[in-house]
């Protein structure tokens, strides 16, 4: 006669004498195992918890994201249809998004994939907190990161950005490895200088510099809205200070002489 917690006697054969309840459960705890992190030890005992927030995400860029890779979240896989229902339900059990490459000039949602995805499959992957990933570093003193256009696989370095870098590999190039809290980033300020006079509701294209003076050789687009700048004087450009609204550059400080 079966036991009443499902286990066997010694001795006893396996065929019939588990009951339909007792094998549900091995597999409901077997696929809670195999869907575990692998720090998940065997004997049942969690190792450290991930320093990020997991979230599913279905890969739909059109070719395989490796660990660490990044997605840009466009949708999500089921969405909600009223206050009931089994979209609705899903939805709220286990929301799980679309991820495609980055597109370029929108830095929106994105996630960080924490195991390989297949295309047009479903993995898990980091929303928040802090997560391992390449960046393309142009500057040893950038601090920030942010999805690279048209990219699975790398961040660009930059002066702001969606993600923090805590620690990063020594120089610049390509593909160095750092230690990144995503959905941490900051506005941030860009400092810059400008050529020309600079009209109140203009758009003008200002040469982004280093915290130490240096020019970074690169040019960012920025907004005055608060009123004019004039040109500079004997042809020495001037210093601005820039500071990021949302998705746009907005002036905030300006050279008086």
């Amino acid at each position: 006669m079966p036991r009443n917690d499902g286990k066997l006697e010694p001795g006893q054969k396996l065929n019939g004498a588990i009951t339909a309840r007792s094998w549900n459960r091995m597999v409901d705890a077997t696929e809670i195992v195999l869907g575990a992190p692998q720090d998940f030890g065997a004997d049942g005992v969690q190792g450290p918890a991930a320093p990020n927030h997991t979230i599913l995400c279905r890969n739909d860029s059109g070719a395989a994201v490796g660990r660490w890779g990044v997605l840009a979240i466009t949708g999500m896989v089921i969405t909600p249809t009223g206050a009931t229902g089994a979209a609705t339900l899903s939805w709220q059990t286990s929301p799980a998004v679309i991820g495609v490459a980055p597109p370029t000039g929108t830095v929106g949602g994105f996630v960080v994939a924490v195991e390989p995805i297949a295309n047009g499959k479903i993995g898990r992957a980091a929303v928040s907190g802090v997560v391992q990933a390449k960046v393309d570093v142009t500057d040893a003193g950038h601090t920030f990161a942010t999805p690279k256009p048209g990219s699975t696989t790398a961040f660009d370095s930059g002066s702001s950005g969606p993600a923090l870098i805590l620690w990063k590999e020594s120089g610049t190039g390509n593909g160095k490895w750092a230690l990144l809290r995503i959905a941490a980033g900051a506005g941030g300020t860009k400092l810059g200088k400008i050529s020309t006079g600079w009209a109140k509701g203009t758009t003008a294209a200002v040469e982004e510099f280093s915290g130490s003076g240096t020019s970074r050789g690169t040019t960012f687009s920025a907004i005055n809205r608060f009123g004019l700048v004039t040109g500079p004087t004997s042809g020495t450009p001037k210093f601005v200070a820039c500071s990021l609204v949302d998705s746009t550059w907005h002036l905030i400080a300006a050279e008086c002489t």
